[in-house]
């Protein structure tokens, strides 16, 4: 359980990478400001996604033992 768990908090190294890359960078204009944050905010609408699937899934899989009684 403390697997699955982690498996929601932990960012995956290559959305950190990319994160990490994207909040570097260093804008020289105010349209290069506006993509950073649109980057930043895409990136992390990325890893709320991967979050949703993931618990999803769980719950899918949840209800596969309940219906199959391998609770």
């Amino acid at each position: 359980m403390a697997r699955h768990a982690s498996t929601l908090k932990v960012i995956p190294r290559h959305l950190d990478e990319a994160l990490q890359l994207t909040i570097a960078l260093q804008p020289s204009s105010p349209g290069q400001e506006i993509a950073q944050r649109e980057m930043i905010a895409k990136l992390e609408s990325a890893w709320e996604a991967r979050r949703q699937r993931v618990l999803i899934s769980r719950f899918a899989i949840s209800g596969v033992k309940i219906a199959s009684g391998l609770n």
